[in-house]
């Protein structure tokens, strides 16, 4: 066996003399050494000094080179020949690489380098070690160096973790962080620091107390206190200062990680807004951990045992590794394996001719694998080893052994499997549903949150049923939207519905976060959907009520308003909407239906035409109207459709074919008055309502009522102005009336008394009469008026004494019966005797004054006739006339404050003498009516108690 030397260099392994010509010691180092090198399974080079020429390579070199390694003279030859770069891909100029350094005196341990050869790049572990001349040997710089992919591939699997796990934080939107044992914080996300507008660094330690509101500071800190002690999770909710001086409620949690001894090892919390959860109930964000993995260097080393399996070289690494040097190693006088390798972890012995390595030499074929050793203090390591026979000339000469301390990787896969676990410890303690997903898109992991929500059983999912999961409209336009994310690697959010486990569905906000190797490709998607169906509600709502508000104040079309409001309703409300009023005779009058099917509205009319509304209906609608309550049904029972139907079988049918879900009727309440009722019905959305849309309903409710109201008022004010002016112009007309012919008579007088002497006594008891008539009308009408400022007031005098009313009303006809010549109407009285009672005689006589005054002005041309009888306790009083009688639409109202069923052009008076009326009849305790058709005349019915009440 020969040494392999580089084309164009001498053999550096001149043979040793001993002065004498002979050389049997220089031959035999030789020939050992030979054998050694060659065989060595560590690719090896020999660097001469100074001038950085190669002069050796052994054949491992040549395999990892992949053929000859060109031929290397100069410092400029190695920079030609070998491109090589750093761990962060920075190509190494000449001067660093380590044949360069080799040459120029440098030791190097552990360096890791990328080297581009024919057959590709490969990962290379390198060392460096300077030999000194020995006798004829000159001095030499070896170059050795070990394929270090497997262990940079580990590497690289922890940071795509690392950077997992980073992405991950990064797609949530809660407050993340980590603690101490002890519970001093040690990490929190950036979060913290947009929320509170504080740097991170305000919450690390027990800072993060500072941030809370003080009410909240000694709560949270005992809680906080107790799992630290007990190491039960963390749950407790409080305030935290927001950047513009407010607070918001947070749902803080926090799980311990425990070792393999159940000892905590560290806190992993999340912080959570739930000021809106606490509000409606709703809809949340979350965000996620920021984890660290720690991983280790691995080392190499060079054992080389002889047949008896004795060491007799060690290189530096190796000591390293194995924490003996190669004196001691041979001052044991024992085969490697029973000072090293001699005891299982478990602590059984472990046999010599069971040891892999020692089967290399025999067997003649490489041995591989891993296994443990045993330090010096009794500890155990991890190792992979290769063993390689050694031979010479044929003859089994030793073993080569190559020795990688893999606790580094161990440690690594270690770490990877606790921050598996602190992965699955965050997705349990986030309220998110999380996902993640091939970089295809297919989902292939769901946290247990989604399948509780979902009801889908936990099983391995397939990427279809996550698809099943989303609303079949909300998914077409979600696809090509993830398909262009998919393809372009960039971030992806989307607002989608989700059918719950009841079938239902709820909004939720989508987000995902592609996760990138270090050269772009990508490797996976973590993603999220947060609830925000109560938030999306909510901003719904409030849109609805602020464009509801608008158009209630708009107009005084009240009834229009209402029919907008409806169509406004749908669909952010309801997929039905219905408006429906109560009239004045306590009829229910229909005024709008709305839904997004205009042919379902067509339809619904027809069944409202065919099925009317019965008020005295004790569900729904009716009861809503009767007792002013509002009516919620989160899920309609079919009862409920049985009972509605009042056993009709096709109205059943019917509503059962209309799919209703869920339904709300509140009422149009103001000032204590119902004026009518909405009703929001779900349907085909599968929508539920809740507790909080029944309070928003309510609010529509009652400022759809103010508005209804509003606008009565407004008409009421109306016609209340216009009656005014028209009693202001028939007032004004009425109290002239007198005034003109009294002052006529009395400018005749005093033309007479200018003229004449003297005036006849005739002429002037004639103009006197005529003068007091006049005042006695004009006192009338005064005294009307200031009746019903009494009236209004509640003043109205009475004084009770015995009366007869027999003698009254016949006092009163002989009083009006020069009016009732005029009139052309013969007034006939019908009595059966004296009808005494306990009344008030001025008003008693005001009473039958305005009524025959009343029959006289309508009945003018007709007879009048007045009855009076006693019935029991009563004593009751009519006056029919044969006039132009009265419409009936007017019945209702005659008796109210100047009301008039004609128009004050044809007849005159102020319209207060049946108010009056009415005003003393309820005075006595009394009831009067009136009965009458057009052109029939009119019956005027009076009962009063002979004693008052």
């Amino acid at each position: 066996m020969t040494l392999k030397t580089l084309p164009g260099s001498e053999p550096e392994f001149a043979p040793m003399t001993d002065g004498a010509g002979a050389a049997p010691t220089s031959a035999v180092l030789r020939q050992g050494l030979e054998a050694i090198l060659a065989c060595l399974p560590v690719p090896l080079v020999l660097v001469e000094p100074g001038t950085a020429r190669i002069t050796f390579v052994n054949q491992a070199v040549e395999a990892l080179w992949g053929g000859p390694l060109p031929s290397v003279s100069s410092v400029e030859d190695n920079a030609r020949a070998f491109v090589m770069t750093d761990g962060e891909g920075r190509v190494l100029a000449a001067e660093e690489l380590p044949t360069v350094r080799a040459s120029r005196g440098e030791t190097l341990a552990d360096l890791y380098v990328s080297l581009e050869t024919p057959r590709g790049r490969v990962a290379l572990r390198v060392d460096v070690a300077q030999v000194p001349s020995v006798g004829a040997l000159p001095a030499m710089a070896v170059v050795t160096c070990r394929d270090s992919t497997s262990l940079r591939e580990a590497q690289l699997a922890m940071e795509v973790h690392e950077h997992d796990y980073r992405a991950l934080a990064e797609s949530m939107p809660q407050v993340v962080w980590t603690a101490r044992p002890d519970g001093h914080l040690d990490f929190i996300n950036q979060v913290i620091a947009h929320y509170t507008g504080k740097g991170v660094e305000a919450a690390l330690g027990m800072g993060w107390l500072r941030l809370l509101h003080p009410d909240d500071e000694v709560r949270t800190l005992e809680r906080w206190t107790r799992s630290i002690a007990t190491g039960e999770p963390y749950v407790v909710e409080h305030r935290v200062r927001r950047h513009d001086g407010t607070y918001r409620w947070f749902l803080a949690r926090a799980r311990p990680l425990r070792d393999a001894r159940g000892q905590i090892r560290r806190w992993f919390g999340t912080s959570t807004d739930i000021e809106d959860m606490k509000q409606v109930e709703a809809a949340l964000r979350a965000q996620s951990h920021l984890t660290r993995a720690i991983t280790h260097n691995a080392t190499t080393g060079l054992v080389v045992l002889d047949t008896r399996q004795h060491c007799t070289f060690l290189n530096p690494a190796a000591e390293r590794i194995f924490g003996y040097t190669l004196a001691q190693m041979q001052a044991f006088d024992r085969p490697m394996h029973d000072i090293i390798h001699h005891t299982r972890p478990d602590g059984t012995p472990y046999p010599l001719a069971e040891c892999p390595i020692t089967r290399a030499l025999p067997s003649r074929a490489q041995e591989q694998g891993e296994d443990v050793f045993v330090r010096p203090d009794g500890s155990f390591y991890p190792v992979a080893f290769t063993a390689s026979p050694l031979l010479s000339e044929g003859r089994p000469a030793g073993t080569v052994v190559e020795v990688q301390d893999i606790s580094a990787r161990k440690s690594a896969e270690e770490a990877l499997r606790r921050s598996e676990a602190r992965l699955r410890s965050l997705f349990e303690s986030i309220p998110q549903l999380v996902w993640t997903a091939a970089p295809n898109g297919d989902t292939n992991y769901v946290n247990p949150r989604w399948y509780a929500y979902t009801g889908i059983p936990q099983r391995r999912l397939r990427p279809e049923e996550f698809c099943q999961a989303i609303h079949p409209d909300d998914l077409a336009q979600l696809r090509p939207y993830w398909q262009e994310a998919i393809a372009a690697g960039r971030p992806w959010e989307a607002e989608y519905r989700l059918r719950a486990a009841d079938g239902s569905y709820r909004w939720h906000l989508g987000r995902a976060t592609p996760v990138h190797d270090e050269a772009g490709h990508l490797l996976k998607w973590f993603g999220s959907a947060t609830d925000i169906d109560d938030a999306k509600r909510r901003r719904e709502a409030q849109r609805f009520l602020a464009e509801a508000s608008a158009l209630l104040g708009a107009s005084l079309d009240y009834e229009a308003t209402l029919q907008q409001v409806a169509r406004l309703a749908v669909p952010r409300l309801a997929d039905w909407c219905a408006v429906d009023l109560l009239e004045e005779d306590g009829r229910i009058r229909r005024l709008a239906v709305a839904h997004s099917d205009p042919s379902k509205v067509r339809h619904a009319w027809e069944l409202e035409e065919r099925y009317p509304i019965k008020p005295d209906a004790p569900y729904g609608l009716p009861k809503v109207l009767r007792t002013g309550a509002p009516e919620w049904l989160a899920d309609i029972p079919d009862e409920f459709l049985v009972e509605s139907s009042r056993g009709d079988a096709e109205l059943l049918r019917i509503s059962r074919e209309l799919g209703l879900r869920s339904y709300i009727a509140v009422p149009l309440v103001a000032r204590g008055r119902i004026f009518g009722a909405i009703s929001l019905v779900y349907a085909e959305s599968e929508r539920r309502y809740t507790e909080a849309d029944v309070q928003f309903a309510a609010d529509v409710g009652r400022r759809a009522a103010l508005a209804v109201d509003n606008a009565r008022l407004y008409r009421d004010a109306q016609t209340a102005i216009q009656l005014r002016d028209e009693f202001l112009s028939v007032a004004s007309h009425e109290l002239k009336t007198p005034l003109t012919p009294l002052h006529l008579k009395l400018q005749g007088l005093r033309r007479e008394a200018e003229s004449a002497e003297r005036v006849p006594r005739e002429r002037v008891l004639h103009s006197l009469e005529g003068a007091e008539v006049q005042v006695r009308r004009l006192r009338d009408l005064i005294d009307d008026l200031l009746d019903v400022s009494r009236l209004s007031q509640g003043r109205l005098s009475m004084t009770l004494e015995q009366v007869d009313l027999d003698d009254v009303v016949r006092r009163v006809v002989s009083e009006l019966s020069p009016q009732a010549v005029k009139a052309g109407c013969a007034l006939t009285v019908d009595a059966d005797g004296p009808v005494p009672g306990h009344w008030d005689r001025l008003r008693l006589e005001q009473l039958v004054t305005n009524l025959l005054t009343n029959a006289l002005k309508y009945g003018a041309g007709k007879p009048v006739a007045l009855h009076l009888e006693r019935a029991g306790p009563l004593a009751r009083l009519t006056v029919r006339d044969e006039g132009i009688g009265i419409e009936a639409e007017h019945l209702g109202r005659i008796f109210g404050k100047f009301e008039r069923a004609v128009s004050e052009r044809h007849y005159g008076g102020l319209g207060l003498g049946l108010y009056i009326t009415r005003q003393i009849v309820e005075a006595f305790g009394g009831r009067i009516g009136v009965e009458s058709q057009p052109g029939q005349g009119a019956l005027f019915t009076v009962e009063l108690p002979l004693q008052p009440r």
